[in-house]
């Protein structure tokens, strides 16, 4: 990436630009072209240009990766990832298989509305579960993945704070299967949370989860 010569994606502006080699070019000074004063290399956008993605190219061997937009203002660079491998494994556990396709036949998932993010509830989720790097921006300002640690009974939890103090947050829980669903989301809910309303979610993952809820509810 940081041995690039002639040629070097600039921005969000989607086209290749011929230049001098790297060590004698000329960089235009706008927002989207530099992050701290080093060069940003294209990458892709998110869900029709609600979100760019830029590789800040810092001189590292692992350099970040940035977003403009999404939680952001659109006219600026902030810091999406802290090295694009995190930006790679986090992409790979999130589209695992296909899995989280919405075309997808064996999804079972559900999507809810919760409160803060509480040091408890990250606590239990980094016990049982396996920790993605995290990111910010997109699509909250703070974005949390957990995955199964067990192959069989794959499942993602991601939770996204929906304003900058955290105290609301939205949660995706996603899984292969039916069976691995309600062994993932009864703990859940007998620890009170997952147990907000839905937002989105299959069919089967809106039924599970509504009655995981009211078997809860009914035995207090």
């Amino acid at each position: 990436i940081n041995r690039l010569d002639k040629l070097i994606f600039l921005g969000s502006s989607h086209t290749i630009k011929q230049l001098k080699p790297a060590k004698n070019f000329d960089v235009p000074d706008t927002p989207l072209l530099l992050y701290n004063g080093n060069v940003v290399l294209d990458l892709m956008s998110e869900n029709e240009g609600i979100a760019y993605y830029g590789i800040c190219l810092d001189g590292s061997e692992d350099p970040p990766v940035v977003i403009a937009g999404g939680k952001y203002d659109e006219d600026e660079w902030r810091i999406y990832t802290q090295s694009f491998s995190d930006f790679i494994l986090r992409r790979s556990i999130r589209f695992a298989d296909g899995y989280w396709s919405k075309s997808a036949k064996n999804i079972t998932d559900v999507t809810l509305e919760a409160e803060e993010f509480t040091q408890e509830c990250l606590s239990y989720l980094t016990t049982n579960y396996q920790h993605a790097p995290q990111s910010n921006g997109y699509p909250g300002f703070d974005n949390y993945l957990f995955y199964s640690k067990e192959a069989e009974n794959f499942c993602t939890i991601e939770i996204w704070t929906m304003d900058e103090d955290g105290s609301q947050t939205e949660w995706k829980i996603a899984t292969d299967k039916p069976a691995t669903f309600s062994h993932v989301v009864e703990p859940l809910i007998e620890l009170g949370l997952a147990t907000g309303d839905y937002v989105d979610g299959s069919d089967e993952g809106i039924t599970l989860w509504e009655e995981m809820l009211s078997n809860h509810k009914g035995a207090k």
